[in-house]
């Protein structure tokens, strides 16, 4: 912090974001002139802030504005801090409107708009015809070509099930943080064990580790920085479950339901079972050789895979208890589809 006045300031708007500081905040801070900045740059990027980003934009921008109104500057020295812009229209704009409003010179203005897409590009809400603003951004297109591919052959036919062009695009949001220089991501700080999703999402876990592997072996990306495995792992890895049908996997479990109570208490479970959709579940009609667990609430003795007997409603023991048999299966057949 000594030495970097950007780095100062994204970590003072970490404290006061972490604590909601500016909720109190009053007219004369300078709250218009804030306001007034943060939505001509909402409008010139064409962006559309949730709630949770609005509250960003206000913290970030306004400690920005109060450094500077004091009298701190960023430096030559901050530059290395932040990613390199082109000098684009939109850039332009950028640093006249602040130049005009709250900054002392156009180079000043200049690093401030720089930050600000810094920061932009690392809470991942610059659009990606916007990134284009950013040097070395055909670098970034470059990986996310190769995961696209990497995707595309652990998928196989499958592949067809997805929406690439909405994967392509967040894939391209997480991959531009690459070209900024330190990476300041904490999202994930708190989840350093993987276990959970491992064992659960046992597909879904290891393509993430694939998309990881090949970020971390890009030439053209800076080396990871400290605790960014972890960031990027959850990264890609929810970015698969929302992008990725879990039918494209090879590891669906098949269940069959059947219950002597009639079709309509039949139909309640079918329907509780789609709680478990993530876990790439298929409801068979009927119970067949390929069935992998039947539930019901009379044992058959003939069926000769996972039988599940359920005497009354399940209760939330149940589930869990049913769940766990979901993975194990699973776990199996991922195996068996590995060797």
């Amino acid at each position: 912090m000594n030495s970097s006045e950007a780095y100062s300031r994204y970590y003072i708007y970490s404290v006061i974001y972490y604590f909601s500081y500016l909720n109190f905040m009053d007219d004369s801070s300078g709250k218009k002139d804030i306001a007034a900045s943060i939505n001509y740059i909402i409008l010139l990027l064409k962006l559309s802030p949730t709630n949770i980003q609005r509250k960003q934009h206000l913290y970030f921008v306004t400690v920005c504005y109060w450094r500077s109104k004091i009298g701190y500057k960023m430096s030559e020295n901050d530059e290395k801090y932040l990613a390199d812009l082109k000098k684009t229209p939109d850039i332009k704009k950028i640093v006249d409107y602040l130049n005009k409003v709250w900054a002392s010179s156009v180079i000043s203005a200049y690093r401030i708009t720089n930050f600000v897409l810094t920061f932009l590009v690392t809470i991942e809400e610059l659009n990606t015809d916007m990134l284009s603003n950013l040097q070395d951004y055909d670098s970034v297109e470059k990986l996310t070509h190769q995961q696209i591919a990497l995707i595309h052959q652990s998928l196989g036919e499958n592949f067809s099930q997805i929406s690439l062009f909405s994967l392509t695009n967040k894939l391209l949001k997480i991959n531009a943080k690459m070209l900024v220089p330190v990476y300041l991501d904490t999202s994930y700080d708190r989840m350093k064990d993987w276990n959970f999703y491992e064992d659960s999402y046992v597909s879904i876990a290891r393509l993430a580790k694939q998309l990881l592997q090949c970020r971390a072996d890009f030439k053209s990306a800076r080396p990871l920085g400290k605790n960014e495995n972890t960031q990027l792992y959850y990264s890609y890895l929810f970015a698969i479950f929302s992008e990725i049908p879990a039918t494209a996997f090879s590891d669906q479990v098949r269940i069959a339901v059947d219950f002597s109570q009639g079709i309509e208490y039949t139909d309640y479970i079918k329907k509780k079972l789609e709680e478990m959709a993530l876990l790439n579940i298929q409801i068979d009609r009927f119970v067949n050789p390929k069935t992998d667990i039947y539930i019901t609430n009379n044992f058959d003795p003939t069926f000769k895979n996972d039988q599940v007997v359920w005497d009354r409603p399940p209760l939330t023991k149940d589930m869990v208890n049913l769940r766990e048999l979901i993975v194990r299966v699973k776990n199996a057949k991922h195996k068996k589809t590995s060797q």
